[in-house]
């Protein structure tokens, strides 16, 4: 053999085992060439949407009737938030878009504003879904209780009035004990959130000042709030934020409302699960606290991520919209879920205080309960 025919063999021998570790690298470690740093490309596999607790139901279906075109991922919206608040980039979440609840993109952004991180949420959609804040109130507990609130309206400034007092001192039973209420969480659930940003907007708003004006000066500024909102947090039991059975209005129907008096959740929870549950309508009266707040279900997608494209159809689209509807949420032009009514009408916006105020309670709620 000449040498100028070993060295074309050597030189063709080379490039084969180069060509064989660029294939072995790229199977063991994946594409590298995204930009994203977490060696996946975007476009391919299932869309990673996220959807927080509230919304399990609906995005379960979702999966369902979209098989492998998504993947789905339910957790607590502030496990969601603290994702978003460390990361880097978009592309470093592993998300590629999250179905949550407004204002949290918002309450993520500003913080991440604060802290000078770059923005990594895109645009986020208009209103998906909606259902109102509502109050879970035994049915014997409303009698006793609703002629002592102002105007007869059985709301948060009349339960925080007389939360953790004993029922024997408004005409109830000694054996009821005290008033006690449960909610979600404030600082963790999306809902909880909400929740008592509407009990603090409702126990400070004035003819002069809405809910939706309220802010931190209100309730800093305020004689009475500090008192009145530890009594309101102070009737909560232990379990009372994080019950057992999931959240607390589920815990409450589980116990045959035995374990609370009221709870506060949301509509889109408490009607189909009372229409189901046979025989136990009659036993709680279900309150629209006035003004009427609202939960929003919103989607926002992740800066740089091409799996985001795929899921703004899916989860703002029909095939959203209906998934929502099917599991307790008011949706324009989709039939209501069975106990879902049409009334009281929803208010334009969602009635509660601002981003940031909700927000700065988080924390609030967090000093007063921990």
């Amino acid at each position: 053999m000449s040498p100028d025919l070993k060295r074309a063999l050597a030189l063709v021998a080379a490039v084969a085992m180069v060509g064989a570790a660029v294939i072995i690298r790229s199977s063991v470690f994946g594409d590298e060439t995204d930009g994203g740093g977490n060696g996946r490309d975007d476009s391919a596999g299932p869309a990673r949407l996220v959807c927080v607790t509230e919304l399990e139901g609906a995005c379960h279906d979702l999966a369902d009737r979209l098989g492998d075109d998504i993947s789905i991922t339910v957790e607590d919206a502030g496990a969601t938030a603290a994702r978003l608040l460390n990361a880097a980039t978009g592309n470093a979440t592993g998300i590629d878009g999250w179905l949550t609840l407004s204002p949290w993109p918002k309450m993520i952004e500003d913080s991440r504003a604060r802290s000078n991180a770059r923005p990594i949420l895109g645009a986020v959609s208009e209103p998906v879904a909606r259902s109102p804040l509502v109050m879970v109130v035994r049915t014997d507990r409303a009698e006793a209780l609703t002629p002592r609130c102002p105007d007869r309206n059985l709301g948060w400034r009349c339960l925080g009035d007389f939360a953790g007092r004993p029922w024997a001192e408004l005409g109830g039973e000694a054996t009821w004990g005290s008033v006690k209420l449960a909610h979600a969480d404030a600082a963790g659930s999306a809902s909880g959130a909400l929740l008592v940003a509407q009990a603090v907007g409702h126990y400070l708003a004035t003819p002069e000042i809405p809910v939706t004006a309220i802010s931190r000066i209100d309730w800093e500024s305020s004689d009475g709030f500090a008192s009145w909102f530890q009594h309101l947090e102070g009737a909560v039991p232990r379990n009372g934020f994080d019950p057992p059975a999931g959240s607390p209005f589920a815990q409450f129907l589980q116990g045959r409302f035995v374990e609370y008096d009221a709870v506060a959740a949301l509509e889109a929870e408490v009607a189909p699960a009372l229409a189901r549950a046979s025989g136990l309508g009659d036993s709680v009266v279900v309150a629209y606290p006035e003004p009427v707040g609202t939960a929003d279900v919103v989607f926002v997608s992740l800066l740089g991520s091409e799996g985001s494209a795929r899921l703004v159809e899916v989860a703002t689209g029909s095939e959203g919209s209906s998934a929502l509807a099917a599991a307790g949420w008011r949706v324009d032009g989709e039939a209501r879920a069975a106990g879902v009514a049409d009334s009281p009408p929803l208010p334009n916006g969602n009635g509660l205080p601002s981003a940031g105020a909700i927000d700065a309670l988080r924390a609030l709620w967090e000093e007063v309960t921990r």
